[in-house]
């Protein structure tokens, strides 16, 4: 299987909007950076490949309900994929709750980042802007925008080449094959901030 790397950059491209999970709902909505999210790899036919995601690195979370404190990782550092999980699917949104017993949510599915960590990568906001329906984070790595996701996943197969089976089982196979890494780039950790 052909390696791919995920290159998580240091300097923000835009702001959106987020509440302070899991019990800071009505502590308002708070602005976190979009980063970019680029993914190296080579095709079948050995020609190189990149392309561009969005995504939010850091969030904000209360514990309490009455404080919030911007988490997530800074430093710059590399890990090697731990592993797909398939029956993942994002709790701190509403849009997509109808659906979470089902395979057919594009939120369905995460990369682990760490063993016996809370660090993954999965779907992010379709919209990053939307102030009724905020999305929220603690620091997984959200890709944003509606199937991009997907999208992502996609583009993992056709780079790494898994063996054939269902997409679940490509997927798997590219979580077990130790050649997907991530690389964060060194970012200031961001103040929190508050919008109305």
């Amino acid at each position: 299987m052909r390696s791919v790397t995920l290159t998580v950059g240091g300097i923000p491209i835009g702001e959106g909007v987020t509440w302070a999970y899991p019990k800071g709902i009505d502590l308002g909505r708070f602005l976190i950076p979009i980063y970019r999210l680029t993914v190296s790899g080579t095709a079948c036919t050995g020609v190189p490949v990149t392309k561009i995601f969005q995504v939010f690195r850091f969030g904000v979370q209360s514990e309490d309900g009455k404080t919030a404190r911007v988490v997530g990782l800074a430093e710059e550092q590399t890990h090697t994929i731990q592993g797909w999980i398939p029956d993942y699917s994002v709790h701190s949104r509403e849009d997509c709750q109808a659906m979470v017993s089902s395979p057919e949510c594009p939120d369905h599915g995460a990369w682990r980042v760490m063993k016996g960590k809370g660090f993954l990568v999965h779907a992010g906001p379709p919209n990053p802007f939307d102030r009724i329906r905020p999305c929220a984070t603690i620091g997984c790595i959200e890709v944003i925008g509606i199937n991009e996701f997907i999208h992502l996943n996609n583009l993992l197969i056709d780079l790494m080449g898994p063996p054939a089976g269902s997409a679940t089982q490509k997927l798997t196979a590219i979580g077990n094959s130790g050649q997907l890494f991530i690389a964060y780039q060194s970012a200031p950790r961001p103040t929190l901030k508050v919008t109305r």
